[in-house]
């Protein structure tokens, strides 16, 4: 009865320093990232960061307004795209050959 019952109190022992020492280290965790939220709180509260904030935005709007002109680029080549595939598929293509020459490469011989 006794090596039984040091055995069980053994096994209650490992298991709680195991959870004494799992719960330290998510405390720690925990603090650094409150100390990091600190840190940055106390630096988005500082009149020095307006600038940077300002360029930020200035930058913001001009990609705005280069996506919003790439975007209008891309409408326009895919509605080229599909006036090209209609063309070809009519018949009508400027840019579709009539005639299909599969060996004017084979026979020549480059020199170097």
């Amino acid at each position: 009865m006794n090596t039984t019952a040091l055995v069980v109190m053994a096994f209650y022992t490992l298991f709680i320093l195991g959870g004494i020492y799992y719960y330290e280290d998510k405390i720690r965790d925990l603090q650094a990232c409150i100390g990091d939220y600190q840190r940055a709180l106390k630096l988005s509260k500082s009149t020095s960061n307006e600038g940077h904030y300002t360029y930020l935005q200035l930058q913001n709007k001009e990609l705005n307004e280069q996506n919003n002109a790439l975007q209008v680029q891309v409408k326009t080549l895919k509605a080229h795209i599909v006036r090209l595939e209609n063309e070809s598929k009519t018949g009508n293509s400027q840019y579709e050959h009539s005639v299909w020459k599969d060996d004017i490469w084979h026979g020549r011989i480059v020199e170097l």
